[in-house]
Parts: structure tokens; sequence; C-alpha cells
């Protein structure tokens, strides 16, 4: 729903800045429209989601990241 309310799809998404509270939510980007059900695990094997890959994601946010400071 968001997407059609923005009149864009998955693919008009360049950067992704998912909150990664957990190491799995990286995984479940299927739920976002980025990959087929059960096939997230594949995707972050291949490298897309690293800085270069197809689907940059987390580049600055999030515990995956190490902005999520504790005091």
């Amino acid at each position: 729903m968001a997407y059609k309310r923005a009149g864009l799809t998955p693919a008009d998404i360049d950067v992704r800045e998912i909150y990664d509270r957990y190491t799995y939510t990286v995984l479940v980007t299927q739920d976002y429209g980025f990959c087929g059900k059960g096939e997230g695990g594949e995707l972050a094997a291949r490298g897309a989601l690293v800085p270069g890959g197809a689907l940059p994601t987390n580049t600055g946010g999030g515990q995956l990241s190490s902005f999520y400071l504790w005091e």
C-alpha cells in the first residue's frame, strides 16, 4: 500500500535504510517486495545487500551499522 500511495515500486528504491533491530530483519526484505518469499538468505549470500551491491542496505542506521548507541 505504501508503494502504491507513493507511486513507486521496489525497483525505484536505490538505497534501503531498513531498521535492523535484530540481525534477521535484513533477511525479511522479501516482505518489502525486494525478493520472493524465502529468497532473503540467497539475496544476502550473493552480496546484493552490501555497499556496491544491487540493493545496498543499512549504510548508516540500525544496529548492524553500529549507530544504535548504548549508554
